[in-house]
């Protein structure tokens, strides 16, 4: 066995994450960040260690160079590029546990790198598709993969199962219980993943790739609060070489666009409103008229079902406009519909669509 464990706790527990961060400035380099919060796996892990030991099961732990993660030197976010699992294995052949540090690697310069918020899930399944593991589990705090979060949706519920496609959008789109990498690492090697409560027996959530028998038109309903939207209006030169240049500067400013839509000499798209100063640093130097409106939402509805299925985004927004709901922005996919919302509609749109598509299903 081999078992990946993340920080302790949450803000303010004294080895968690954010509260590590806390004791070096925001403006302190990534690289310095990374060292100090990466101290909360090696806590972790010599807490677990000692926990093990107790109970009298050989081990032997792995931490920074040790895990044998290698990355890129993109701290704070890094990409994972190649693993070397042989001291892993040799732990395994002697019979020993291997207890890992998450979310940690080792860039090209030999820095502690670490891989970004969910980064020891992705640590968990990167090392899972390595050892060509038969199963993947993540405990977590939840009873596994709900159809909305319970705490917008009372009724939502615990999907029994899920496709690796259906829940790499889920997490895409704002669903907090696995994050995109994780999936993508299992998606990749088909390494099947079960997510379930670390405080009960239910069998919580597998995830696969195999088709999901008597697939619903939706799985589930997703959100991300506090985006802004933002239009620009491009002059003066040729359409294609403005778009490139759009997506060049905030892809260089580190911006993640969503809900982009191109219409003659109009892009539209979304950003976190976190990222609104650096974005307005950055449409300022391309000196085009832009908005930028805060207060909105995103609100998806996932699910493998609706492929190919005629329909589906009428009752979108049959449902929203029957609810009152403006409806300001919208994008489709094979699996998703992602339809942008007010910030004070998230909520009601939220319950509108789970009750539309999931509640009056089921």
């Amino acid at each position: 066995m081999v078992v990946v464990v993340s920080a302790i706790g949450r803000l303010p527990y004294p080895y968690a994450t954010d509260s590590l961060l806390q004791l070096v400035r925001n403006e302190a380099s990534p690289q310095h960040k990374d060292l100090v919060v990466s101290c909360g796996e090696a806590i972790s892990v010599a807490v677990m260690a000692d926990l093990l030991e107790a109970e009298g099961i050989s081990l032997e732990t792995f931490v920074f160079d040790h895990i044998g993660i290698y990355t890129n030197d993109r701290h704070g976010d890094a990409e994972i590029l190649e693993i070397n699992v042989s001291p892993i294995l040799k732990a395994l052949s002697r019979g020993k546990v291997s207890l890992v540090a998450g979310f940690q690697g080792m860039s090209a310069n030999r820095k502690i790198a670490t891989l970004g918020r969910g980064g020891s899930d992705t640590s968990a399944t990167a090392l899972g598709a390595a050892l060509k593991a038969d199963l993947v589990e993540i405990y977590t705090d939840v009873d596994g993969v709900f159809t909305a979060d319970p705490k917008l949706v009372p009724e939502a519920y615990t999907i029994s199962e899920i496709t690796f496609e259906e829940v790499g959008e889920m997490a895409h789109h704002g669903a907090k219980v696995l994050h995109p990498k994780a999936v993508s690492f299992s998606m990749q090697d088909n390494i099947p993943i079960r997510v379930r409560s670390t405080f009960s027996d239910k069998p919580g959530t597998m995830v696969h790739g195999e088709p999901v028998k008597f697939q619903p038109v939706v799985t589930a309903v997703t959100h991300i609060p506090d985006v802004a939207y933002i239009q620009i209006e491009i002059s003066g030169i040729h359409v294609d070489e403005a778009r490139h240049r759009i997506f060049k500067v905030f892809s260089e400013a580190g911006v993640s666009l969503d809900l982009i839509t191109i219409t003659g000499n109009l892009v539209d798209f979304i950003i976190k409103e976190s990222d609104v100063q650096k974005s307005e640093e950055v449409l300022a130097s391309l000196k085009w008229k832009y908005q930028i409106k805060k207060g909105f939402a995103k609100v998806s509805v996932v699910g493998a079902g609706m492929r190919g299925r005629p329909g589906v985004m009428f009752h979108v927004v049959d449902a929203l406009y029957r609810a009152q709901i403006p409806l300001y922005h919208s994008t489709d996919s094979h699996i998703t519909i992602a339809c942008l919302v007010k910030q004070s509609d998230l909520e009601k749109s939220v319950q509108v669509l789970h009750q539309e598509f999931i509640e009056s299903k089921s």
